[in-house]
């Protein structure tokens, strides 16, 4: 059902020029009369990432925020346990909050919150056949877990739910299909960052990083350095793989390791292997996973392997705890970003590790080899990857 709603609850959005840069929204909820309304956003400014939050006193059920805002946005209002996302741009704005269900509430004066209730409006046909579908679905699925194996019906309950999930895989489809069209017809709207329409394709697999790029490349620049701009080219970076294959040389990057000394990956070049091992102290499949690498570095490190753990804790502390709990301070061990700490406030830097490798599931291993070429790339701890990276060394290395 997840998957549905956010699926469906794509946006239509024409881009408008804003000239102006302040907005006004005046708020009324009918279920409170006293307390604080809190309106939060974020803006990316001086290469960073910002939080904007503004707070207003409830007199007699209603709030007042004025702010700068210099495009379409999408904010989180809190009052008390209400909790809504809402679509706010320069403009002067009114909100209604109702008693019973504050997620209907009446946003007026965003020309953004009014194509979103359009949209939903026009899909409401389709959205209503997927919740039907997955209904459906759902009753069938409760009958097979009460039913025998056995059973002459067991057989056709599932040639049921196999027909209702081709049908819901349909419906999926001419959404997307539909959604794609749009996005490139429409170069300067700002929909599918503010309503995160290609992280959703993407997020639910209905496309690739590499088509996702090409969708992002298409808008038009002042779309696409946006803060929602720059929030969705984050995310499209981490599911690219066009500069991490196998075959290309590997990005290079200069970086200080966990004491300090700087590390440039292509030092090693012409001198050694290296094998960037991807990990995390929280991540369960990385620590199972570093016997292996240990057994790796005590066989071929004389030979000519080198390995640097990047790791993706944000914590120092829990990065250093975890060196030593599992011993692993042998080899190169350096962070996915150069400074946790402006990591940690939203900077970003281009010249991150994590900027230039994205990966998304960790743990992720990639074997480069003396020419500084990729040789090989494995995501997530298995036997079989194992294996792989032991043949790959056996090959280079001998016994």
């Amino acid at each position: 059902m997840k998957k549905s709603i956010a699926l469906f609850g794509f946006i239509l959005i024409v881009f408008h020029s804003f000239s102006i840069t302040q907005f006004t929204l005046k708020g009324r909820v009918d279920s409170v009369s006293s307390g604080n309304a809190v309106l939060t956003y974020m803006v990316f400014t001086d290469n960073q990432f910002k939080t904007k939050e503004y707070s207003s006193e409830i007199k007699q059920g209603q709030f007042q925020f004025v702010g700068e805002l210099k495009e379409p946005i999408n904010a989180e209002l809190k009052i008390g346990e209400i909790r809504i996302t809402l679509y706010i741009e320069p403009a002067k704005m009114e909100l209604f909050i109702p008693k019973s269900k504050p997620n209907n509430f009446v946003l007026k004066g965003s020309n953004i919150q009014r194509e979103v209730e359009l949209y939903l409006q026009d899909s409401k046909d389709i959205y209503d056949e997927s919740v039907r579908i997955s209904d459906q679905r759902q009753k069938i699925n409760q009958k097979l877990e009460t039913t025998s194996k056995t059973d002459p019906n067991y057989r056709k309950l599932m040639e049921e739910s196999k027909l209702l999930s081709l049908r819901q895989d349909s419906v999926f489809a001419l959404v997307v299909k539909k959604r794609i069209t749009y996005l490139k017809s429409q170069p300067n709207s700002f929909q599918p960052v503010v309503d995160k329409s290609i992280v959703m394709l993407l997020k639910f697999q209905m496309i690739t990083g590499d088509s996702a790029r090409v969708l992002f490349n298409n808008l038009a620049e002042q779309v696409r350095l946006s803060t929602s701009g720059r929030e969705t080219d984050l995310y499209i970076k981490t599911k690219e793989s066009k500069n991490i294959v196998v075959g290309k040389v590997a990005p290079d990057f200069y970086t200080p390791d966990v004491n300090g000394k700087m590390v440039r990956l292509s030092d090693f070049r012409e001198k050694k292997y290296v094998l960037l091992d991807f990990w995390a102290s929280w991540c369960v499949p990385c620590i199972k996973g570093i016997p292996h690498i240990k057994a790796l570095y005590t066989k071929y490190h004389d030979k000519g392997l080198e390995i640097i753990g990047i790791t993706k804790d944000e914590s120092k502390e829990d990065w250093l705890s975890a060196l030593k709990k599992h011993d692993i301070s042998h080899w190169y061990q350096v962070s996915s970003v150069r400074d946790l700490q402006k990591a940690s406030q939203g900077y970003i830097d281009p010249e991150n590790i994590s900027e230039k490798y994205p990966t998304g599931a960790i743990p992720q291993y990639i074997l480069i080899d003396k020419a500084g070429k990729i040789i090989g790339k494995w995501e997530g701890y298995s036997d079989e990857n194992e294996k792989e990276l032991d043949e790959i060394l056996k090959e280079n290395f001998g016994e």
